[in-house]
């Protein structure tokens, strides 16, 4: 993305960072035992942080996830060739 806003980063599962009027977290992302793990570092005054997933880079994103938590791991072992694309936001508390 050229937006100042957000950061792209590729890793095994690519991810779009953004968050609005917040600084965007550091992203991390490993796998284990074939199951991605996205995490992020604490941003000072967010309460939660919203996970969303696309199948294409452009979108559309959906949420599927809003946790209090520096990570989300995929509820299983994608399949061979599955590409997903992600957002990690920022909410105030």
């Amino acid at each position: 993305s050229n937006d100042p806003e957000h950061t792209v980063t590729d890793v095994p599962v690519t991810l779009t960072v953004g968050v609005a009027s917040l600084d965007p977290p550091v992203i991390a992302a490993t796998v284990v035992s074939c199951i991605p793990y996205i995490s992020w570092e604490a941003v000072p005054g967010a309460g939660t942080y919203k996970v969303y997933e696309a199948e294409a880079q452009e979108g559309p994103y959906v949420l599927i996830e809003e946790t209090p938590y520096l990570f989300y791991s995929l509820p299983g072992c994608p399949l061979p060739g599955t590409v997903r694309f992600y957002q990690v936001t920022a909410a105030a508390e």
